[in-house]
């Protein structure tokens, strides 16, 4: 049929919140501020080719210590 599902306006508004945070915020921290649990943000996160390198990951794991 050619029916192809797009991502609610609720759901597009908190990808723009991961978006905009993704390199200073922690996954669980990108929960909170989206108000979705934390497999979510991880998903919608690879869903927009979104990746985290080590550099990052090292700037947030010692910020959040």
């Amino acid at each position: 049929m050619g029916l192809s599902k797009t991502m609610s306006p609720e759901r597009l508004i908190k990808a723009k919140i991961i978006v905009d945070n993704f390199n200073n915020c922690s996954y669980s921290e990108l929960a909170t501020l989206s108000g979705m649990n934390r497999s979510s943000v991880v998903r919608i996160a690879a869903k927009l080719g979104l990746r985290k390198n080590k550099e990052t990951n090292f700037l947030i794991r010692s910020r959040i210590r």
